[in-house]
């Protein structure tokens, strides 16, 4: 691992450590598990939050009527905190838990700005609340795929509503994800046309690890 890259685990752990208690007490919102120890040795660059039975949120997945009023309840909750989520484009950082209600996880690059200068100037707060509103709609675009029924609209209706920064940003983020996922498949990560429904999401692998081994027999004393 190079000096750089640990450099920026170490950073983004850091970060989102600050964002889980920042957000601490608040439903559907895990609960930060403290330090992560590997082989006895502090791992600086790793989090750990409690386990959320349940798995990522499907692509049209049907959920409950609560479902996205309850998330859209936290998602509020999360904004009055001061912290803008920044990453509600993913429908992998939604947890459908066990119990039918949503969870949210993932806050690596969540905005916290600071108290102080320059957290406060204007121009900064006003891309705060952008990311702000981008929270809100790409949550608003999830709940028109995976209920439209009760949302009113489907997801063609809500793209007439896009914000005009997200337009603006798909310009230029389109061909730069096209050009990855075309990375993603020569490096065997992804298969077909390069997809993220093609790989496994780390938070459903290790899931998915865990469910593997609770079904192994243990060995016997």
């Amino acid at each position: 691992m190079g000096l750089t890259t640990k450099w920026l685990g170490r950073y983004l752990a850091r970060h989102e450590a600050r964002v889980l208690r920042r957000l601490s007490g608040l439903p559907n919102i895990p609960r930060l598990a403290g330090d992560v120890f590997v082989a006895g040795s502090y791992c600086a660059h790793a989090v750990a939050h409690d386990y959320i039975p349940g798995h990522p949120l499907g692509y049209h997945e049907y959920v409950g009527e609560q479902f996205f009023p309850t998330l859209e309840r936290v998602l509020m909750e999360v904004h009055k905190r001061d912290v803008a989520y920044a990453d509600m484009n993913k429908r992998e950082n939604i947890i459908v838990g066990d119990d039918g209600l949503p969870y949210l996880i993932d806050f690596q690059i969540s905005l916290l700005p600071s108290g102080r200068w320059p957290g406060r100037i204007p121009p900064l707060r006003k891309l705060f609340e952008w990311v702000k509103a981008s929270d809100r709609y790409h949550l608003q675009k999830h709940y028109a795929r995976s209920r439209p029924d009760l949302l009113g609209m489907n997801s063609r209706n809500l793209a007439l509503m896009r914000p005009p920064w997200i337009r603006a940003w798909r310009i230029v983020a389109t061909p730069i994800r096209k050009l990855r996922r075309l990375l993603l498949v020569a490096l065997r990560v992804r298969s077909g046309r390069g997809f993220s429904d093609s790989e496994y999401f780390a938070e459903e692998g290790a899931r998915r690890d865990a469910a593997r081994r609770r079904r192994e027999p243990k060995p016997s004393d």
